[in-house]
């Protein structure tokens, strides 16, 4: 029976997503290895740590230990590795391998981090060069949106498969016997229309606008609405700072589990920012969850990115483009205030999550997997 290995750095919900599709393809057997848990490496982010040189060779490091303790004693038929962080591909590519290799790029780097900050031009080209050769050794690239793929082909100039495979959350949602509210908003939401932003608020996620839109709404509708924010990142500050302190507002830390499953399920209306810089090279995966819980999303974003486009062609809320807190904001209020329009949307959502299942996506990475691997160098 063949069998995939799954190598990330750091785990989190879009890595699980990825494991339950590959084990929805049938005949395969799955093992997934990862360097690092998402409460490790929120609790360093929590600290200050994630910087630190023993959190970061932990991380730099993990293909090479990840790999031989895993391949030891036996050679996996395909080998799948995410790019979080971007240099993953790289080390994993310089090595000998006998499986196929396949990479699966969430962000394309280095341009995902040049959104708000500035490299260095001779570790620009470094990193340039690591991300270049790692995905041209690389059997076959992945990637969640084809606009993403088109920038990674590109910037690139990559010649083998790449294709486009969403992710998908909906099988984990309906997991109703292992949710819980957060102790903060238990029995709180009842009879509100409920907004949400759930996930990472970093450097791709432009935030500043739609967190003062919401501070403004709940100005103008505060006994309708209640917004429930758990983010954490670099412009996590900028969402939360006009809605704080309002009385139907709730800023919570990251959430279990079990409580996000409670959160994504109890949302009438989902936000997911992106940045104009970064509308090529990046694809926020929680819009997949919330298509999944059947929300109405309210995305902030260019029309030429793949946010848009997912939120268009399914029909399933509205798109603003960024900077622009006025469009916020008379967005929210329609999403809030005519729900006839709202039930709409959801019923789209709910339509459009039954494309990204597992086994849905399972003949996707079937084709991908079954592909055998080119010679070794």
């Amino acid at each position: 029976m063949p069998t995939a290995l799954v190598l990330t750095a750091v785990s989190g919900r879009v890595t699980d997503d990825l494991v339950a599709s590959l084990r929805a393809v049938p005949g395969w057997v799955v093992v997934q290895r990862t360097a690092l848990d998402e409460r490790a490496w929120n609790a360093a982010r929590a600290r200050g740590g994630v910087w630190s040189l023993s959190v970061r060779a932990r991380v730099l490091l993990a293909p090479l230990w990840l790999r031989h303790g895993a391949s030891h004693g036996w050679v996996p038929d395909a080998t799948v590795v995410t790019t979080n962080p971007f240099w993953l591909p790289f080390v994993m590519a310089l090595r000998r391998r006998r499986s196929r290799l396949i990479v699966l790029v969430y962000d394309v780097y280095p341009d995902a981090l040049l959104v708000r900050r500035r490299l260095p031009r001779p570790a620009l080209r470094i990193v340039r060069q690591m991300v270049r050769v790692g995905l041209q050794r690389a059997d076959a690239v992945v990637a969640l949106g084809g606009r993403v793929r088109d920038e990674l082909v590109r910037r690139h100039g990559l010649v083998q498969p790449v294709h486009v495979i969403p992710t998908g959350s909906r099988e984990m949602l309906e997991d109703i016997d292992h949710e819980s509210p957060p102790d903060d908003i238990a029995g709180r939401l009842d009879g509100r229309i409920v907004i949400t932003y759930v996930g990472t608020a970093g450097e791709v996620h432009d935030v500043a606008a739609l967190g003062r839109a919401l501070g403004r709404l709940l100005d103008l509708v505060p006994q309708d609405v209640a917004v429930v924010v758990s983010a954490r990142g670099a412009r996590a500050r900028e969402l939360t700072a006009e809605v704080r302190d309002r009385p139907s507002a709730y800023v919570l830390p990251p959430l279990t589990d079990a409580e996000w499953r409670w959160v994504i399920r109890h949302t009438d209306i989902a936000c997911v920012a992106l940045d104009r810089r970064a509308s090529l090279v990046s694809v926020p995966s929680k819009i997949y969850p919330a298509l999944g819980a059947g929300s109405v999303i309210l995305g902030v974003a260019e029309p030429d990115s793949d946010l848009a486009d997912i939120i268009q062609r399914a029909g399933c809320g509205i798109v603003v483009e960024p900077e622009n807190e006025e469009e916020i904001l008379l967005a929210l209020l329609r999403l809030a205030t005519k729900s006839e329009e709202r039930q709409r949307f959801q019923a789209a959502a709910r339509a459009a999550s039954e494309t990204t299942t597992p086994v849905a996506l399972a003949a996707s990475w079937k084709a991908v997997l079954e592909v055998p691997p080119e010679d070794s160098d």
